[in-house]
């Protein structure tokens, strides 16, 4: 009798192990979560230096589209309350609008645009043209210089784009 209680005591905890076993096996989930890189897929910021009270900016980024294709533009560390439209439509341009009422200050990345790589070999200048950026408080214009980024296809490495803030 005292085996019967036993076995009835550890045979949930066995059942329950069986059944993660064979979900496991099976692939109906992970214990462990393995974070998902799209392949031919990359990131690149679009940085800021020296932002003090960055309202509002109009930032147009231009990349060889033979080699490139914009998907999505997201906030970075220092856009995280901003409002971000963007525009991908244009093969070679990505179009792209931020506005923060309280202000962007410091350095970091404002965005992340993503892009999918097409195969070709070769290097593509991530170049920021047209920027516009406006004060938060009294919508002056805000001078800026910016430094341009590269994208390398070989082993998919780039140099992030940047925008300086003139004091």
């Amino acid at each position: 009798m005292k085996s019967k209680a036993t076995f009835s005591g550890w045979f949930p905890q066995l059942l329950l192990v069986l059944m993660l076993v064979m979900a496991l096996a099976l692939g109906g989930c992970n214990l462990i979560p393995i974070p998902k890189s799209a392949a031919g897929v990359v990131g690149v910021p679009i940085n800021f230096s020296g932002a003090s009270n960055a309202g509002s900016l109009h930032i147009e980024l231009v990349y060889d589209s033979t080699m490139l294709e914009a998907t999505e533009v997201k906030a970075g560390k220092l856009g995280g309350n901003a409002v971000i439209e963007s525009n991908l439509g244009t093969p070679g341009r990505a179009i792209i609008g931020i506005i923060d009422a309280v202000g962007i200050n410091g350095d970091g990345s404002v965005v992340t645009v993503s892009f999918k790589t097409k195969g070709k070999e070769g290097t593509s200048s991530l170049t920021l043209e047209n920027i516009e950026a406006y004060d938060a408080e009294t919508l002056y214009d805000i001078i800026t210089r910016t430094s341009p980024g590269e994208f390398v296809a070989k082993d998919s490495s780039f140099t992030a784009p940047v925008i300086t803030f003139v004091a």
